[in-house]
């Protein structure tokens, strides 16, 4: 990408325009094509770039003040195909933003806390709604989504407080943590079904209660999707889910009892940190991988179970893996090579440690203040 940023306007339009539900064309937004030269001397608030390959531009600043904003589809016979990080960040004077169909991203906070924003179109060429988007958006009521959207960033819609109709079309395959957290939306769904499932998705379960069982249907699941989720007692994992992301019940002080199946194959960084009420797990065979200070501070675990083909026991810069347990006894898996710092840190009841051969590396505060060992 040109380092040098060319300067053009938005063409404002005379009075603002409902974009969110009127179908577009391959033309453009209400089927008008806008195209704009470099010198079009009424292009003067908008910045941009070429991308890498010179083939299209990359919209990457506003300066102007209007209420309506029409984006062209073509800059210097170029198509304009991105929206920049943070282009539009907190841009409050804007009320409605007409975009091409040509666009193919949105890039980190494109449009956050553009906060009088009411309408803005999906174009159809639209890939990648990148973290935090729209973040903040809070005047923001609908997004259609359309066919050929795969990605929606971490955050991409949270604190759209007034965002209640959003369609998410099949081909979406990712969506981030707390994507839509704080709308409407998801407000309504959890009202319907405390587990939020979206193309195979469980993108969350904050509102889930009692004895939770995850549909087999159900392929991934979105970080924080139970984070904080006090009245989760129990949770069944089905086999069909291949990684526990990353902070999934973290705070699920309630969360007594874990039922993981053959198949999966990592457990997250602070998965389980601080299920205070957690008193024993059996992490299955197929797992490789468990992320960092996953189990700290489960107060009353006294009983863990480690996969077989575990190769190491991570540790933590200033907590560790199991930093706080209740544990009195642990036996480390053969091919085991690396136990890591803070590992069984303040594991006050812990009396009993089988370490196989394979171990070559023990940090010298993987067991700090476990004075039993």
């Amino acid at each position: 990408m040109k380092s040098s940023q060319k300067r053009i306007m938005s063409i404002a339009m005379a009075a603002a325009v409902s974009v969110c539900a009127v179908p577009q064309t391959a033309a453009g937004f209400l089927g008008t094509a806008l195209v704009a030269s470099a010198d079009d001397p009424a292009l003067e608030s908008l910045t941009w770039t070429k991308n890498t390959e010179e083939t299209g531009i990359i919209i990457t600043g506003y300066s102007g003040t209007n209420t309506a904003l029409a984006i062209p589809n073509q800059i210097e016979n170029l198509p304009v195909t991105a929206i920049a990080g943070e282009a539009f960040r907190q841009k409050n004077t804007l009320v409605s933003i007409s975009l091409p169909d040509t666009i193919t991203e949105f890039g980190y906070m494109a449009f956050t806390y553009c906060e009088n924003l009411q309408t803005i179109n999906m174009p159809a060429a639209l890939q990648i709604v990148g973290n935090s988007a729209f973040n903040g958006c809070s005047a923001l009521e609908e997004v259609i989504l359309p066919d050929g959207v795969t990605s929606i960033g971490v955050g991409a819609f949270s604190s759209c407080t007034n965002l209640a109709n959003i369609v998410i079309p099949e081909c979406v395959t990712s969506i981030g943590e707390t994507a839509f957290r704080g709308t409407k939306w998801l407000a309504a769904q959890q009202a319907a079904d405390s587990l939020v499932i979206v193309n195979h998705i469980l993108i969350d379960g904050t509102t889930a209660s009692g004895d939770v069982v995850i549909p087999d249907s159900v392929i991934s699941i979105c970080n924080q999707a139970f984070y904080g989720c006090r009245d989760l007692t129990s949770i069944q994992i089905p086999g069909s889910i291949e990684n526990l992301s990353d902070d999934l019940f973290n705070r699920c002080t309630g969360l007594k009892t874990v039922i993981l199946s053959d198949g999966l194959k990592r457990v997250g960084s602070r998965s389980f940190n601080e299920c205070t009420a957690l008193e024993e797990i059996n992490i299955p065979d197929s797992v490789t991988e468990i992320g960092t200070v996953a189990f700290y501070g489960c107060t009353k675990l006294t009983q863990v179970h480690l996969p077989a083909s575990l190769t190491v026991i991570t540790g933590g810069s200033q907590q560790g893996l199991f930093q706080g347990c209740a544990l009195t006894e642990i036996e480390i898996p053969k091919g085991v090579t690396e136990i890591g710092r803070l590992a069984f840190a303040q594991c006050e009841n812990l009396t009993w440690v089988k370490i196989p051969d394979s171990v070559t590396d023990i940090s010298s505060v993987a067991f700090v203040g476990s004075p039993k060992v």
